[in-house]
């Protein structure tokens, strides 16, 4: 039996029964994906009290609501999140961390996936986040521009304007140089599609490595840097 749960912005804390459990990630889904563990860890023979321990220990997984900290003054998160019902979940969590505007950096993937989804995307962004930065993301085969101008299409839908509350950018790592040239104290800097994964899927199979955490980090490095600049 759960009990007790309480919900914050760098995690969760719950009872299981009489077993305590703290989940350190933040939203409902992540104390769902810890009882399922937790579950599993019981049907194995093991210990609840020993797995809930083991579940605690778990501050980080790559791409997975991960944070990215290079000095800024504002919170910037990466999460994968590639379809509308996980983003849901994420916007949901996104609630429980303080913040004042939300900039969200996104686009969508080629290749075959539902075309359908696109606007939608648009569309949720374009509700929940103050600024929409549309972007590349794995094209494959199909028209990168194409993809991002559906993704963005939804954005207008609720009334985003392009050029003051969205953004259409073909460079990824142009688009989150933007978003953290835009983002003032106390924002929330959100990007999603990539997360951990390691290239970026063109056109004829070429592949380009990529790193989103690290692009982040050194976008924000750049922005502290010209702002200790002008400052001097």
């Amino acid at each position: 039996t759960v009990r007790d749960l309480v919900l914050h912005g760098e995690g969760s804390e719950l009872r299981v029964g009489d077993t305590p459990l703290h989940v350190g990630l933040p939203g409902r889904f992540n104390v769902e994906n810890a009882l399922a563990a937790l579950a599993t860890a019981h049907v194995l023979g093991r210990e609840l009290r020993l797995a809930a321990e083991g579940i605690g220990r778990v501050s980080r997984v790559p791409g997975r609501m991960e944070r990215v900290n290079a000095g800024q003054s504002w919170t910037t998160i990466v999460d994968y999140a590639p379809e509308p019902e996980s983003l849901r979940r994420l916007y949901e969590a996104l609630t429980l961390i303080p913040h004042e505007r939300l900039i969200h950096v996104l686009g969508s993937c080629g290749g075959g996936r539902d075309v359908a989804r696109q606007p939608i995307l648009g569309r949720m962004a374009g509700e929940r986040a103050n600024v929409v930065i549309v972007t590349n993301e794995d094209p494959y085969d199909d028209d990168p521009w194409e993809i991002i101008h559906r993704v963005a299409s939804g954005a207008q839908e609720v009334g985003k304007k392009e050029d003051e509350t969205l953004f259409q950018i073909l460079d990824r790592r142009e688009a989150i140089q933007k978003a953290m040239s835009l983002a003032g104290p106390r924002d929330l800097v959100l990007m999603t599609g990539k997360a951990c994964e390691p290239w970026m899927c063109l056109a004829n199979g070429q592949k380009v490595p990529w790193d989103e955490v690290k692009v982040a980090r050194e976008a924000i490095q750049t922005v502290l840097a010209r702002t200790a600049s002008s400052q001097a």
